[in-house]
């Protein structure tokens, strides 16, 4: 019997859109000169294994874990995996240099940070002597990185497939409460250091005063093009949540310099759903409870 989950937490939603939406595709991204589709079902997966392979290391709700990431396909994943163990991500920009990186995983008490790759994990390395909280790596890239801190995001998976932990992430996007800490958001501040922001679920969803109004029919998700960063409130809620919520699709282009290529084929594949350009970065229910 399909599990219904209430509609006021971010794994809640996704994991009631994902068990209806299952074979369609939600996340794409280019590789070359093509487009590689990543359905619900897929990301669903991955997901769950980043969350079972985060509470096989200990990680509790309520803990901090930073997401130093352009966006990605990876970045929704790891998003996603952290929420659903009851965590709060710490969104540190793609474009933030060491010191910068270093300050806002010291001051929201992160103990493990998911980076894009090789620049990000550098960086942080270069500051490891004022991490002394930071306890692990993930890096989204493949790759040896030469140090024991360091695990790739394939790794996790496959570790969180071979120790799966479903019963206890059920459990805990279960308890989930709309009004805790969610996530926490660095903004630039007039004395020279970022300034922590911390926001729920609600305060989120919030930001999207018609949410509950909206007309989710297949004809009508959206298909959106993502290039602002995730780590911005508006980007993350009204473009990435929002499509979510609506079981769209969102493309994520590789660089400005793709964008109105990146429209035009996308425009032209999709089918029965409408592109909102933004410079912002057959379906059934699914039983998940086996």
């Amino acid at each position: 019997m399909y599990r219904y989950y209430p509609d006021s937490t971010i794994p809640g939603i996704f994991r009631n859109r994902a068990g209806y939406y299952r074979d369609d595709a939600f996340l794409r991204h280019r590789v070359a000169d093509f487009w590689i589709d990543i359905c619900w079902e897929e990301t669903y997966i991955k997901t769950n294994a980043i969350s079972s392979y985060l509470i096989n290391c200990g990680v509790n709700p309520g803990d901090r874990i930073a997401l130093y990431s352009g966006n990605r396909p990876e970045w929704v994943f790891a998003d996603l995996g952290i929420l659903s163990t009851g965590a709060a991500d710490v969104t540190i920009p793609a474009a933030l240099e060491a010191a910068e990186a270093a300050f806002i995983c010291n001051d929201s008490g992160a103990t493990i940070c998911f980076c894009s790759g090789r620049r990000e994990a550098d960086n942080l390395l270069s500051a490891r002597n004022d991490l002394p909280g930071l306890e692990q790596i993930i890096a989204f890239d493949h790759g040896d990185y030469g140090d024991d801190i360091i695990t790739t995001l394939d790794m996790v998976i496959q570790e969180g497939l071979e120790n799966d932990r479903s019963e206890e992430i059920e459990s805990r996007v279960r308890a989930l409460d709309p009004d805790a800490v969610m996530t926490v958001m660095y903004m630039p501040d007039i004395a020279g250091y970022p300034k922590g922001i911390s926001l729920s679920a609600r305060d989120i969803l919030g930001e999207l005063p018609d949410l509950r109004m909206l007309d989710i029919h297949p004809a009508r998700r959206d298909a959106v093009l993502s290039a602002l960063p995730l780590s911005d409130a508006l980007e993350r809620s009204s473009d990435y949540y929002r499509t979510m919520y609506r079981g769209g699709s969102i493309a994520f282009s590789p660089g400005a310099d793709r964008l109105h290529a990146d429209r035009r084929e996308n425009t032209s594949a999709r089918t029965e759903r409408e592109l909102h350009y933004v410079t912002a970065p057959e379906t059934r229910p699914h039983d998940r409870s086996g």
